[in-house]
């Protein structure tokens, strides 16, 4: 995790919450897009630690290093250390990478042909790939945040003009965030295979994300798939055909893709054979789905008479909480959690006022799968955030 190494801050803002055990601030510092949380650990009398509160699939090295230096600057300190790199300054590129609501604000219904990639990896393929076809416009997910900053280092020395890069499920952003009818062509190169058969549910082709696909896709519009894994490629084309939005178009057992990947290049120097399937999607009508969740709201509540405190675990209906931290405030506190149901888990941030448990949208990038989200639904009714106490 990054962090700097400081002075002690002369002046502390107002707006702060001490843990309920260890030597820890929470400060709270916003920016343009959401406010963010630092932990300010006191280490002896001369020094103090800055480290950032976040949740997975926040956040790259880029958006660290920012959010840290803007709150060295706030609090006045002297940086005597840091593992932020040999440079403070911001990587390049991050102009490139787009927020997830962004994608409401572009012209879906211009002639510009839409490419997306799910699991855009370092951007070698839809970097190449905007480069040759500067009239298309490009979008690439990928979760891996070290990975993306490759990405997005590789569109800025290209000081391409057509494409942007998102850090989340790219499942996500189809079932939610692109429009109907918007994309041209999907990219899917080397997904996980997910071999075992208890994980088999775990993979990228199934009968929603065809759903998805066939609801984003123009009619005319393509899915590229390529795999190394043969029964992974037998499985999808089982999939694909089951589907009356979807025909096959191409086939072969031996693909070379225009732009080398990286993980094309490994399995080719191992003697793997490349599949590749092209799928065109049909002119059928996708009906309405009924009964279709969307994102996860503004704001829910656990009625809770009582404080909680760190390492302590608390039972909502199916799901288990344990609070790793509990930053203590006087109007409200802040508590990071790990939310768990089953074998899946995620971190989560909730605040807590009026005896009300708050999971707040703003400070949880991490969107949870939707059938989680319809789960909590019942558990949960909307409450109005604290305000804050500037």
């Amino acid at each position: 995790m990054p962090h700097l190494y400081t002075t002690p801050p002369v002046i502390l803002p107002e707006e702060r919450w001490e843990h309920d055990r260890d030597p820890i601030l929470l400060l709270r510092v916003p920016t343009d897009e959401r406010p963010y949380f630092i932990k300010l650990k006191t280490i002896g009398t001369d020094s103090c630690r800055l480290s950032l509160l976040t949740t997975p699939i926040d956040l790259i090295l880029t958006r660290h290093k920012e959010i840290l230096l803007s709150a060295a600057r706030q609090l006045n300190v002297q940086i005597l250390k840091s593992n932020l790199g040999h440079r403070l300054k911001p990587d390049m590129g991050i102009h490139y990478l787009l927020e997830e609501k962004a994608l409401f604000d572009f012209d879906w219904t211009s002639r510009h042909r839409s490419v997306f990639e799910i699991g855009s990896g370092n951007g070698s393929f839809l970097c190449e790939h905007a480069l040759r076809n500067p009239e298309m416009l490009h979008f690439g997910a990928e979760i891996n945040g070290f990975t993306m900053k490759k990405a997005l280092r590789k569109a800025a020395r290209a000081r391409l003009k057509n494409i942007f890069f998102i850090r989340n499920d790219a499942q996500i952003l189809l079932h939610y965030l692109f429009p109907n009818a918007s994309l041209d062509t999907i990219f899917i190169h080397f997904p996980d295979p997910w071999e075992k058969k208890r994980y088999l549910k775990r993979r990228l082709i199934n009968p929603e994300s065809l759903r998805d696909f066939a609801r984003t896709l123009k009619t005319g519009g393509e899915v590229h798939f390529t795999t190394d894994h043969q029964h992974y490629a037998e499985f999808t084309q089982r999939q694909f055909a089951g589907s009356p939005y979807f025909q096959l178009i191409e086939a072969s057992d031996n693909a070379i893709l225009p732009f080398p990947t990286k993980y094309e290049r490994k399995w080719r120097s191992e003697g793997r054979r490349i599949v590749q399937f092209v799928f065109q999607r049909t002119a059928l009508a996708l009906p309405p789905q009924e009964g279709s969740d969307s994102l996860f709201p503004e704001s829910f509540e656990i009625s809770v008479n009582r404080d909680f405190s760190s390492e302590e675990t608390f039972q909502a209906g199916k799901f288990v909480c344990v609070f790793k931290d509990v930053y203590k405030g006087p109007s409200y506190d802040v508590l990071d959690a790990v939310l768990t149901l089953g074998r899946y888990r995620w971190n989560i941030v909730f605040l807590k006022a009026s005896h009300q448990l708050i999971y707040d949208v703003g400070l949880n990038k991490r969107f949870l799968p939707h059938a989680i989200k319809r789960a909590l639904a019942s558990l949960f009714a909307p409450y109005p955030l604290p305000e804050s106490e500037n």
